[in-house]
């Protein structure tokens, strides 16, 4: 026998092994003998996986309608989470991010990693100058946007820069300068600086070898016996205090000045001096305002990708345009958005063909990626610095769900506007069908390990789930609001309206209570007879303290049953006590305070006549 015949008939093999493993009656997928519920006892030939929350009309055994409070992390075993930690009390919440340990804003305030910056930020969307688009219902006060960007964590929409270390340092991403009536002085010069002294408008009889003259705003040197136009011309303006805040090579705005207002780059800086590329006719003498600045753009969100700072920004711009554009920074150097010479290192702005605001970003696989409801724009980095930019017609991210972007083991996850989506750089997939169809919103996410943390709002409700990404298992946890996620070390923090969380519960004070609860299905949809729930036995493993209710609800009636209350612990089998009762549905609740894990419970239903 040929060896890819023997690889082959061993293919085959393990084919048929697969396919005789009980297949779960939910997802049709295979199931280990270890993790399943068996359903025989009512009458099904079938297994189902345990452990899932499933939140449809009509689901399998094996799976809850609801839950509170539980985890996957012990999965096959049915478990109550950790209890959580309270890291911090907050007055006003703002974001987080990590940067050397947790930063987060309070109101005006910045921490990092627990020491406060004596920077007051704003506490108003008044900076914005525009409504906040973002504003998410019951925040107050303005909306901030936390970059990590090399040694500097960037804060947006104050454009402030905050570097870390033992010495925290900060300021302002923009500088303005104005004269303030002081005269500014504007002449032709060299590259290095110096000046042509008195430059003749008329070409000298008897020129020497780099003499030169103007003509209009053009300057000629004699060079090898000819007249030659000079391509690079510098012009040198000199004002008391002009060089402050200003380094080589900024992208700067030029008002009030004539000939040279508009955009230039700084070639030098020196002391009161400015040497930019351009040229002028004459030199200048002016008192009227002038200005030179360093403007970041207005942007909607903000990521850093490539050494570069990105943003996007539907609607009007600072100058008054309306822009459907991506920004990047020049490489390595946050503050330049307008540095254009015509090398690699330049910043960018890529103007987009598709319609409607921009309603989230991030980075991804090296890739910046901003999203719109029904669109998807990847920037593909260019090491020349000609980037450009992909759109993909699919599900974006919904209105308000931007915090929901979050990235676990390099697949992208967010809330869109019919579920919650996977993005592995192809095609997102819908994975949240397990949560029915409510309709969720104003979605906030975070990410630990193999988990992807998700807060989102139904109604005036709100609920926390988690999706185990290794097991594909959704578990709901509380109805805790909670506006930020942030992933430092080993924990994930929360922050809600007056808290921070640890989510680990590895540091802060431990909760002091853990209630939980599971709801199975409606029983009894698959088989038309009248039938009563004659067994049920619920092996499990409290903590001491533990109390565990049985509840019981017959045809849908609103009100639940109790059956019966168990207190102890170790590990235990239980029999709850059940009166018999004939009914054509059933559903069945198990609540409890304290940690506890439940190993397994059997269902045994007889059957009746068709007759109620």
């Amino acid at each position: 026998m040929e060896p890819w015949q023997e690889e082959q008939l061993y293919q085959m093999a393990l084919e048929i092994r697969r396919q005789r493993r009980p297949r779960c009656v939910c997802c049709d997928e295979p199931v280990s003998t270890q993790s399943y519920l068996d359903l025989t006892a009512f009458g099904l030939q079938a297994v189902a996986c345990e452990d899932c929350i499933d939140h449809n009309l009509r689901i399998s055994d094996g799976r809850f309608y609801a839950m509170e409070n539980m985890t996957s992390d012990h999965f096959p075993v049915l478990s109550t989470r950790q209890k959580r930690g309270l890291y911090k009390t907050v007055a006003q919440p703002r974001t987080m991010l990590d940067k050397q340990g947790l930063c987060y804003i309070d109101g005006p305030n910045l921490y990092v990693a627990d020491r406060s910056v004596p920077l007051t930020l704003s506490d108003g969307c008044d900076v914005c100058q525009n409504p906040c688009h973002r504003f998410a219902p019951g925040k107050m006060g303005c909306e901030k946007q936390m970059v990590n960007m090399g040694a500097y964590l960037l804060i947006f929409p104050d454009k402030v820069w905050v570097r870390t270390g033992e010495e925290i340092q900060f300021g302002s991403m923009e500088n303005i300068w104005k004269n303030e009536g002081k005269e500014v002085r504007v002449s032709l010069c060299k590259a290095d600086g110096t000046g042509y002294g008195t430059i003749p408008t008329t070409p000298p009889e008897n020129p020497v070898e780099g003499q030169v003259y103007q003509e209009g705003t053009v300057l000629k040197q004699w060079v090898s016996g000819a007249w030659v136009a000079m391509e690079s011309t510098y012009v040198r303006i000199y004002c008391q205090g002009i060089d402050q805040g200003f380094s080589q090579y900024d992208g700067i705005t030029i008002q009030g000045l004539p000939e040279i207002s508009g955009s230039a780059v700084v070639w030098k800086t020196a002391e009161n001096t400015l040497i930019i590329a351009g040229s002028v006719s004459q030199p200048l003498y002016v008192k009227e305002p002038v200005t030179v600045s360093r403007l970041v753009p207005d942007m909607d969100y903000v990521l850093s990708c490539g050494n570069r700072l990105w943003g996007c920004r539907y609607g009007q711009s600072r100058t008054g345009d309306f822009v459907n554009e991506i920004y990047c920074s020049k490489l390595g150097d946050f503050k330049n958005f307008s540095c254009f010479m015509g090398i690699s290192t330049d910043s960018g702005v890529l103007q987009l063909g598709s319609d409607g605001p921009f309603t989230g970003a991030i980075a991804h696989l090296d890739h910046p990626v901003f999203f719109k409801e029904n669109m998807l724009h990847k920037v593909y980095i260019s090491d020349r610095g000609a980037h450009s930019v992909s759109d993909t017609a699919c599900r974006g991210v919904r209105s308000g769900c931007h915090k929901s972007l979050c990235v676990v083991n390099e697949v992208l996850y967010y809330k869109s506007q019919n579920g919650v989506c996977a993005y592995d750089g192809s095609l997102p997939v819908q994975i949240s069908r397990d949560l029915g169809t409510e309709d969720y919103e104003n979605a906030v996410a975070g990410a630990i390990g193999n988990k992807y943390y998700i807060s989102m709002e139904q109604g005036k409700a709100r609920h926390l789930f988690v999706y185990d990404t290794a097991k594909k298992l959704w578990h709901r946890e509380d109805d805790l609001y909670i506006t930020d996620f942030c992933a430092s070390g080993k924990e994930l923090y929360a922050m809600d309206r007056g808290h921070i969380w640890a989510m680990l519960g590895s540091v802060g004070a431990p909760e002091e209570s853990l209630p939980w609860s599971v709801q199975t299905g409606t029983i009894g949809l698959n088989t038309p007879d009248s039938k009563y729930l004659s067994k049920l036995t619920v092996r499990l493993l409290p903590e001491e303290g533990t109390q565990i209710h049985f509840y019981v609800r017959y045809n849908f009636d609103p009100r639940w049953e109790k059956l019966c209350t168990v207190t102890g612990s170790g590990l235990r089998s239980v029999a709850v006590p059940i009166l018999p009762k004939r009914c054509d549905t059933m559903a069945l609740r198990i609540q409890g305070t304290g940690p506890c894990k439940i190993f397994s419970f059997t269902k045994t239903l007889e059957k009746g006549s068709d007759t109620p």
